[in-house]
């Protein structure tokens, strides 16, 4: 019995029943054809709401350029990166001492 079921699960997961399409025929189609462009697509989610956004690769960029550009970034000095395991080891011992949290 156990290696009837063991033999079925393993059929299963080496074999899943294909996948139901969530696309209507239409929609198929346009996605088939954004794929065939030569051009590199970015597809993303957007700022508001519940849509996505199609933009050519060279869009995107100039998008984050000036993005980046207009915003209120810096360039850094040094990564912090390294020193961030030892900030946050601080703080933790610290609420642990101080009972905010436990282990």
């Amino acid at each position: 019995m156990q290696s009837s079921i063991a033999y079925d699960i393993s059929n299963l997961l080496l074999n899943p029943p294909p996948q139901s399409d969530n696309l209507q025929h239409h929609q198929r189609r346009a996605l088939k054809n954004l794929k065939s462009k030569k051009q590199r697509l970015r597809i993303l989610p957007a700022d508001k709401g519940n849509a996505t956004v199609l933009l050519s690769h060279e869009q995107y960029h100039t998008k984050m350029t000036e993005h980046i550009s207009s915003g209120p970034y810096t360039p850094l000095q040094r990564d912090p990166t390294p020193s961030l395991p030892g900030k946050l080891d601080r703080i933790l011992k610290k609420f642990l001492k101080e009972d905010k949290i436990s282990v």
